[in-house]
């Protein structure tokens, strides 16, 4: 088909089996065998790593891995170094780039180099690439975008954290400690917020306090420890889920007098704001509801 290419070194043949029917109408059917033909492909690289730490001496940068398609079963393969900084490096005959012995890594006198490898396999195909070698530093300093959070909402957004960093394209990952880390997350784009399944509830804990680590890809770190307050909130429209029943009554005059007198608790808990809750049935032929369709009740 024209999307499909075939590589020797996924499968070096393929069954395929053909049926029909000649002009004569006598039908036929045969399995067949295709060999493929294994061809020698241009060198494709990729570099594991592209960045040294800063301060270390003769510090392994990564190793040159031939792609999976175009590494070919007999072949040998060579590597050379040029472009303007290849003098700081050298390259193994297996492939593995790293500084000079005598070189060392120093992000306030260079912060970045840029060299060109090239792979030459058995047969005499080459393969090039510019590629760009960071110095490494680490993290100074994370911050937090806010501090507070609602009570009453469930996976609520705090803040984002903010990571200083000389190397503006480092890869930071996210890790939280502290006495209330099982409250919270931090998502893969470093905001910090309540999990899923959690939510924040003034009267019970009014204060959390939760320490979050940057890690950058060279395994340099920065810790923090915040504290988060919980904002508390007026009941004025309680949720649904936190209005608990209590117990049962028995019929007295309707079913929704006796689904709603004195079995409802006060979510909010203030002796501030005095507790008066309006219930409303809004599906009209409910069996709550009676000859009353959707009328309000006040207790």
């Amino acid at each position: 088909k024209d999307n499909i290419a075939i590589t020797y070194e996924g499968s070096d043949d393929t069954l395929i089996y053909l049926s029909g029917t000649t002009s004569e109408g006598i039908s036929f059917e045969r399995y067949f065998t295709i060999k493929f033909v294994d061809i020698n492909e241009t060198p494709e690289f990729t570099l594991s790593k592209h960045w040294v730490s800063d301060n270390e001496t003769g510090a392994v940068v990564g190793s040159v891995n031939i792609v999976e398609w175009a590494a070919d079963q007999y072949d040998q393969y060579t590597y050379n170094l040029s472009g303007e900084d290849a003098d700081y490096f050298e390259i193994s005959s297996s492939g593995e780039l790293k500084l000079r012995d005598n070189v060392t890594a120093n992000f306030s006198s260079k912060s970045d180099y840029s060299i060109t490898i090239t792979t030459t396999d058995t047969a005499g195909l080459t393969s090039s690439q510019s590629i760009s070698i960071a110095v490494n530093v680490a993290p100074t300093d994370l911050s937090l975008s806010a501090n507070t959070v609602d009570e009453s909402h469930y996976g609520l957004e705090v803040g984002s954290v903010n990571v200083t960093d000389l190397n503006t394209n480092d890869t930071i990952v996210y890790a939280l400690s502290g006495p209330d880390l099982d409250y919270f997350e931090v998502t893969a784009e470093g905001i910090l917020k309540l999990k899923d399944d959690v939510y924040a509830d003034y009267e019970i804990k009014d204060n959390y306090s939760v320490t979050i680590t940057a890690t950058d890809q060279g395994g340099f770190s920065v810790e923090k420890t915040y504290s988060i307050t919980v904002n508390d909130l007026p009941y004025a429209t309680p949720y649904c889920s936190d209005i608990q029943s209590q117990g049962n009554v028995e019929l007295f005059y309707s079913y929704v007098d006796s689904l709603l007198i004195g079995i409802s608790l006060d979510p909010d808990g203030d002796a501030s704001t005095p507790l008066t809750l309006t219930y409303s049935i809004i599906t009209p032929d409910s069996v709550f509801a009676p000859g009353y369709r959707a009328s309000e009740y006040t207790s």
